[in-house]
């Protein structure tokens, strides 16, 4: 939703109402000033955790995160995740704190924040103690501090970074953009699944094409060196389609089938893009015939991914996506379920097991080959007359 959610307000008040100070924080802010729809609304406070429950003992309370000061609460089920006013202590893994350490001082809370977009604060005015407002004006991502002791606290930062500049058309501030260089290393640290989410939103981001080209080497730490600056053009000219994305990213990587399968992807992109990138180099002829017989093995999706793919890469498939329209336009028959005679007819002729599929698969092929109307009475004819 565009604008503060009313729920939102609602939790701040009773927050207020008790005694404690409360400020929206973070990317709800952020979004707010961008005029960007949000759903995801944190909020800081100088209530301990378990003033917190107090102040919401009305309503249902989520210890979320309790060790680390947070607990969610759900006001009309829309999840608000409240927080303490926190110091972090030492990282030590490059990604979690030893401890925190509660405070009382709202700006002690706002100076351990990745990016200063990231460091404002919100309660009827903003509160802006690092320039966010400016970095926001200037459409610039910076770290709040300094880079390299943001991105050695967490390594996940490094990867926020680029897909905040993505997503939101902003550009890398020139010393944080040198620091997630020099400490690209850092995201060895970061889970498989991170990675991939950071990734997939990154990807479908509308500066994407300049991160990649700029910061594509960054991936190269986890992909056993692979340089994937030379992708951003191609995926710049792909659909908004993270399954055509993905695919393009890796589509010239020799190992993609290992690099897609250690991001944890779900059952079906992870499909649609092993399907896209291993067929990529197959030959499309401008014919009915070749179209429907890809179609037969690969099915309608794999021809179009891999059709957008080549696009993308600059090759001419407009005669074969013409046929590939027809073909779905017209309902034309390309696969066995689509004939207008099932297994049972064959059974009435006396045919068993083996015997039924082999002679279906038979008919589609004169279908597809033109041959033979997709027609009940011709196909049964057919069969009939060449039983043997």
């Amino acid at each position: 939703m565009f604008g503060i959610a009313n729920e939102a307000d609602k939790a701040i008040q009773l927050l207020e109402e008790k005694g404690y100070e409360a400020y929206l924080v973070g990317g709800c802010v952020r979004d707010y000033i961008l005029k960007r729809p949000t759903n995801d609304y944190d909020i800081t406070t100088n209530a301990t955790p378990e003033e917190i429950k107090a102040v919401f003992c009305d309503f249902r309370v989520i210890e979320t995160g309790i060790k680390h000061g947070t607990v969610t609460v759900l006001i009309n089920n829309i999840p608000l995740e409240i927080t303490t006013y926190r110091l972090d202590g030492d990282y030590k893994d490059n990604r979690h704190p030893e401890f925190v350490e509660f405070s009382k001082n709202l700006a002690d809370d706002l100076c351990r924040r990745d990016f200063t977009v990231n460091s404002l604060a919100y309660n009827g005015d903003i509160v802006d103690y690092f320039g966010g407002i400016d970095d926001i004006n200037a459409k610039i991502i910076r770290c709040v501090g300094d880079p390299d002791k943001r991105f050695n606290e967490d390594g996940l930062r490094i990867l926020r970074a680029l897909r905040f500049a993505s997503v939101l058309g902003f550009e890398i501030e020139d010393n944080t953009g040198l620091s997630i260089i020099s400490n690209k290393h850092l995201i060895k640290n970061i889970s498989a699944e991170r990675i991939a989410d950071e990734l997939k939103k990154l990807l479908l981001g509308t500066n994407a094409f300049e991160i990649i080209k700029k910061y594509g080497v960054v991936f190269s730490e986890i992909f056993d060196g692979t340089d994937f600056t030379d992708r951003a053009d191609s995926i710049s000219k792909c659909p908004i389609d993270i399954a055509v994305r993905m695919s393009s990213f890796f589509l010239f990587d020799e190992d993609y089938k290992n690099h897609l399968s250690y991001l944890r992807l779900d059952n079906r992109l992870y499909g649609r893009c092993i399907s896209a990138i291993g067929n990529y180099n197959y030959i499309l002829k401008p014919d009915k015939t070749d179209v429907k017989r890809f179609l037969r093995l690969h099915g309608v999706q794999v021809l179009d991914d891999v059709l957008l793919l080549k696009q993308a890469e600059g090759t001419d498939v407009s005669f074969v996506r013409e046929i590939f329209c027809s073909v779905i336009g017209n309902n034309e028959c390309f696969a066995v379920s689509e004939l207008n005679i099932k297994g049972d007819d064959l059974i009435s002729l006396g045919l068993k097991n083996k015997e039924i599929g082999e002679k279906l698969n038979l008919l589609l092929d004169l279908v597809i080959e033109g041959k033979l109307d997709n027609d009940r009475e011709v196909l049964y004819k057919y069969i009939r007359e060449n039983i043997q």
